[in-house]
């Protein structure tokens, strides 16, 4: 291979495929078999499937509910049931999504928002927490119909 010209990768990937099959059947110097049989007799055993997910690199951080039920995630503020205020939760960031756990339990789940110095509540939830019918009825909402 060190005195040929390749003009794509596919032709680079087909010639070290044709060498490393050589490679792994070439019997080893001062053991007993060769590539190809220790890893049908070692490795192979030992391989588990890959995880139905891919890693997904996310970062932790501690916080407690403020008393507008909301909690801040990289400057944008995220709502929380109100029944958790002044109480400390656990939240986990991805590049897309935001997870708030409360006792080792997921309790919300957002996509992350870029906007800082805002929130992320829907209208009814505010309306029913604050008492404030107005706003959520100003936006569509009928409260009686959500409880």
């Amino acid at each position: 291979m060190r005195n040929r010209q390749f003009f794509s990768l596919a032709e680079v990937n087909a010639a070290i495929s044709a060498l490393l099959a050589d490679l792994n059947q070439r019997p080893f110097k001062k053991l007993d078999g060769c590539r190809a049989s220790v890893f049908a007799a070692i490795d192979r055993p030992a391989m588990r499937p890959l995880p139905e997910r891919r890693y997904e690199f996310a970062e932790w951080k501690s916080a407690t509910v403020n008393i507008d039920y909301h909690v801040d995630v990289t400057g944008h503020y995220y709502s929380v049931p109100h029944n958790l205020v002044r109480l400390k939760v656990e939240v986990r960031f991805t590049a897309t999504t935001i997870e708030c756990f409360f006792k080792g339990k997921r309790i919300r789940l957002w996509c992350l928002r870029a906007l800082t110095a805002r929130s992320t509540a829907t209208p009814v939830k505010r309306a029913r927490v604050s008492g404030n019918v107005s706003r959520g009825n100003r936006r569509g909402v009928s409260l009686a119909k959500v409880g």
